[in-house]
């Protein structure tokens, strides 16, 4: 879904009509990938506690 959302910034960047949705959609994909980031970070923090032995 991401990805989705990121094709449609990036189409939606290249035909803005002026300077400041440009920026706007500028700024929502980098918010986009920074959240993407976290949610990956995240994930991998849970996977590396479930599997710490020392908590069984």
């Amino acid at each position: 879904m991401a990805d989705g959302l990121q094709n449609l910034i990036a189409d939606y960047i290249k035909k803005a009509p002026d300077y400041e949705n440009r920026a706007l959609m500028q700024v929502a994909a980098e918010l986009l990938k920074a959240q993407a980031q976290r949610l990956e970070q995240a994930e991998g923090e849970v996977d590396g506690r479930t599997w710490d032995h020392r908590k069984w």
